[in-house]
């Protein structure tokens, strides 16, 4: 993980490195019962997934990570990479949720 913020690790970092898989997978398990319980309850607002992190550098990356991202490719074509926690996506735990969308614009 980054010790240093966004200006210090410019383009050097891969969201899909992140050595916190299962951390992320049981956040999002609880996640899903909750949303689950919410929808059985008829509560029309879904619950609020949020992850705190040390720096931006850190924040970025988880930011990729769950939403998704552009990866440039070497002829200077993005391909984009669907965010790990969406349903149907490589690694991602099982869903009753829709799919994730990646991002129109990153910042």
């Amino acid at each position: 993980m980054p010790k240093k913020g966004r200006r210090a690790n410019a383009g050097a970092l891969n969201p899909l490195d992140l050595p916190l898989q299962t951390a992320f997978d049981a956040l999002y398990g609880h996640y899903e019962r909750v949303f689950d319980e919410w929808q059985r309850a008829k509560i029309d607002v879904p619950p609020c997934f949020i992850v705190v992190c040390n720096n931006t550098a850190t924040s970025k990356l988880v930011y990729d990570y769950i939403a998704g991202f552009h990866r440039q490719r070497q002829d200077g074509s993005q391909e984009p990479i669907l965010g790990r926690l969406a349903p149907g996506t490589p690694n991602s735990p099982t869903s009753t949720l829709a799919p994730t969308a990646v991002s129109q614009e990153l910042p």
